[in-house]
C-alpha cells in the first residue's frame, strides 16, 4: 500500500477512534444526568408520600419527656406519668429522640416535626440507593427503593424507630463498603453510641455485625469453594474486627442506664414474645401482617408493596442458587429480618430495607457473574449496536420510572394516593384533624380537677400527659416499657365494668387518691363509645365537656362545686375518621 493511502487509512482510523470515544463519553454524560434524574424523583416521591396528616399518639409523652429533661437538666429512672406504676423503673433509652423532637416542635411546632419525619425516611431511602447494587442500572436500584419508600411511608410516624432505619442503613451501608475499605469499620462504635441513646432497636446494629462476621469467617474458610465468593484483600483483619467488636460492646454501655440500657431490648422481646397472645390482639402494632391481612384484605398498597418486595428478596436466593451461589451475610439477614417482619407489622419497615438491600445485592452479583461469564467467551457473543440498543433501552427505563413516580407524588398531593394505599390521608404538615383529645386534655387539667385521670383509649393518656404532666397522671398509657401486664388488665377491667354501666369499678383497690377522690374520666368518641353509654347510666357522674374527639366525666357533687353544668352529647356522634 502507498505510503499516502496509509497514512489516510491511520488518519480515518484515529479519527473514527476518538468519533467512538466521544460517543462513549456523551451516552456516559446522558447515563449519568439520567440517573440523577431517576434518583431525585425517587426522593422527591419519597418526601411527599411521607408528609402526611401527623397520627400517631406516642409522640406526645415523647414531646413532654424531651420538655421536661430540657427544663429540668434530668432524665427519669422511675416513672413520671402514671400513678398505677409510679414507683416502677423506667429505662428511657428514647432521650435522645425526645430531646430533639422537643427541640424540633418548639422550633416549628407539628409542620416541623412532619417535615423532619419525612427528611428522616427519605435520607434513609437515599443511603439505600446509594450503597447498594454497585453493579446494576440506576433504573433497577430506584425501582427497588421506590418499593421500600412504599413501606416506610406506609408507617411514617414521628416515632424514634425512624432514626432507628436511618441508623439501619447507615449501618448496612458501612458493612457493605468495608470490605473495599475496612477504615469505614471505625465508623460503627459512635453511630452505635448514639443509636443506643435514641431508640431500644440498637440492637438491629449488634445483629447485622453478626450476620456480617458469621459471613467473614465462613468466607475465609471457604477460600473461593462452596459458592461463597472471595474476600477482598482489603477486608478487614482479625485486629481490627476485634478492636471494633469490643469497642461495640463498651458503646452500648455508654447510656445513662448502663447495663441496663445495653440489656433492655432482651428484657422488651422477653416481655412480648411470652405475653405476645395477650398483647397482639390489644395493639395494632404488635399484630402479625397475616392477621392484618385477614381484616383488611387486599386493601393496603403497604401491606401488598411489602410482600411483593419479600418474594422478590426470596426469589433472588433462588437465582442465585442456579448460579452455585449463596450470601451468607445476605441470607442471615433476609433469615432474621422476615422472622421480625412476620411477627408484628411494626417490624415490617427495617424488613423492608433489609430486603430492599438484599435484592439489589443479589440482582449486583448475578449481573458481576453474567459479565464474568460473557467475559471468558462462553457467552453469546455481543452483536453490533448492542451497546446502543441498550443505552436506548435504559433511557426508556429511566423516563417511564421517572414519569411513574412523579404522577404518584402528585397522586399524594391531590389525595388519590390516600384512597390508593388505603389509608386515606393526603399531602399535609400539620395534625389529622380533631385526631387529639387537646381540649378535653386541656379542660380535664384545670384547677381543681382531680389530679389522676382514667383515658381511653391509653393512646390519647399520652394528649393527657403532654398538657398535664408530670403533676397529672393516668392510669395507664402506651409505654409498654413502663406498664405492666398487670397493669393492662387491670384497666381493660375497669373499662369492662364501666362500659356496662357497673358502678362497682369505682371501688376497685388504686382507683382512688390518698384524699378518696374518684378520678376525671376521659374517653375517646371512637374507640370508647361502650363506655361513655355506660357513664351516662351512672347517676353520682356528670359529662362535663364534649367536642368529635372525646367526653370528659366527672362526679355530680365535684361538678357542683366547679359549677359545671351537663352539657350537649351531640358533638360524639361526629368522630373524626
Amino acid at each position: 500500500m502507498p505510503k499516502r493511502k496509509k497514512k489516510k487509512s491511520q488518519k480515518l482510523q484515529e479519527c473514527g477512534a476518538a468519533a467512538g470515544e466521544v460517543i462513549i463519553k456523551d451516552d456516559q454524560n446522558h447515563s449519568a444526568l439520567e440517573s440523577r434524574i431517576l434518583v431525585v424523583a425517587l426522593l422527591t416521591a419519597t418526601f411527599i408520600w411521607s408528609c402526611s396528616p401527623m397520627m400517631g399518639f406516642d409522640i406526645w409523652w415523647h414531646l413532654k419527656t424531651g420538655q421536661l429533661i430540657l427544663e429540668q437538666y434530668t432524665l427519669p429512672f422511675v416513672d413520671w406519668f402514671t400513678y398505677s406504676d409510679s414507683e416502677a423503673a423506667w429505662v428511657d433509652l428514647h432521650w435522645g429522640f425526645q430531646i430533639l423532637a422537643a427541640a424540633t416542635y418548639a422550633a416549628g411546632g407539628v409542620a416541623l416535626l412532619v417535615l423532619a419525619k419525612a427528611a428522616l425516611i427519605t435520607t434513609t431511602v437515599a443511603i439505600g440507593v446509594f450503597a447498594t447494587g454497585a453493579k446494576l442500572d440506576c433504573c433497577i436500584r430506584v425501582g427497588v427503593w421506590s418499593l421500600v419508600a412504599v413501606v416506610l411511608t406506609g408507617r411514617g410516624i414521628v416515632r424514634p424507630e425512624i432514626l432507628s432505619l436511618m441508623f439501619l442503613a447507615a449501618w448496612l451501608a458501612t458493612l457493605l463498603r468495608s470490605n473495599r475499605n475496612p477504615k469505614l469499620l471505625w465508623l460503627l462504635p459512635p453511630l452505635m453510641v448514639v443509636w443506643v441513646n435514641c431508640h431500644a432497636l440498637f440492637v438491629f446494629g449488634l445483629v447485622v455485625s453478626g450476620c456480617w462476621i458469621v459471613d467473614v469467617g465462613l468466607r475465609q474458610l471457604a477460600s473461593g469453594r462452596w459458592g461463597l465468593a472471595r474476600l477482598e484483600e482489603e477486608t478487614a483483619g482479625a485486629q481490627q474486627l476485634i478492636i471494633v467488636g469490643s469497642l461495640l460492646a463498651i458503646a452500648c454501655l455508654i447510656n445513662p442506664y448502663f447495663e441496663e440500657g445495653a440489656l433492655f431490648p432482651l428484657v422488651l422481646f422477653r416481655k412480648l414474645s411470652i405475653d405476645e397472645a395477650f398483647y397482639s390482639v390489644r395493639v395494632d402494632e404488635f399484630t402479625s401482617p397475616a392477621a392484618f391481612f385477614g381484616q383488611i384484605g387486599v386493601r393496603s398498597l403497604h401491606l401488598n408493596t411489602a410482600a411483593i418486595l419479600w418474594l422478590l428478596a426470596a426469589a433472588s436466593f433462588l437465582w442465585l442458587a442456579t448460579w452455585c451461589r449463596i450470601s451468607v451475610f445476605r441470607g442471615l439477614l433476609f433469615v432474621a429480618f422476615s422472622y421480625l417482619g412476620f411477627k408484628m407489622m411494626r417490624n415490617l419497615s427495617p424488613a423492608a430495607v433489609v430486603s430492599g438491600l438484599v435484592l439489589c445485592e443479589n440482582i449486583s452479583e448475578l449481573v458481576q457473574l453474567r459479565r464474568v461469564r460473557d467475559a471468558s467467551g462462553n457467552g453469546v457473543p455481543a452483536m453490533d449496536g448492542q451497546p446502543e440498543c441498550k443505552f436506548h433501552s435504559q433511557r426508556r427505563c429511566a423516563i417511564a420510572v421517572s414519569v411513574i413516580l412523579s404522577g404518584l407524588a402528585a397522586s399524594h398531593l391531590t389525595g388519590h394516593w390516600g384512597r390508593l394505599t388505603g389509608l386515606g390521608d393526603q399531602f399535609a404538615i400539620s395534625e389529622e384533624t380533631a385526631w387529639y383529645s387537646h381540649e378535653a386534655a386541656k379542660f380535664a387539667g384545670q384547677p381543681g380537677f382531680p389530679a389522676r385521670a382514667i383515658v381511653a383509649s391509653f393512646g390519647q393518656a399520652a394528649v393527657y400527659e403532654f398538657h398535664n404532666g408530670p403533676t397529672h397522671r393516668v392510669l395507664m398509657d402506651g409505654r409498654l416499657e413502663v406498664c405492666t401486664r398487670e397493669t393492662f388488665e387491670f384497666y381493660e377491667a375497669i373499662l369492662l365494668k364501666m362500659g356496662q354501666g357497673d358502678p362497682a369499678w369505682q371501688n376497685l383497690p388504686g382507683v382512688l387518691d390518698a384524699q378518696g377522690r374518684l378520678p376525671v374520666i376521659i374517653l375517646d368518641s371512637r374507640t370508647a363509645r361502650n363506655e361513655i353509654n355506660g357513664m351516662f347510666r351512672l347517676p353520682n357522674w356528670r359529662m362535663v365537656f364534649a367536642d368529635s374527639a372525646a367526653a370528659v366525666f366527672i362526679t355530680r357533687d365535684l361538678a357542683d362545686q366547679l359549677g359545671l353544668a351537663p352539657v350537649d352529647p351531640a358533638p360524639l356522634a361526629r368522630p373524626p375518621g
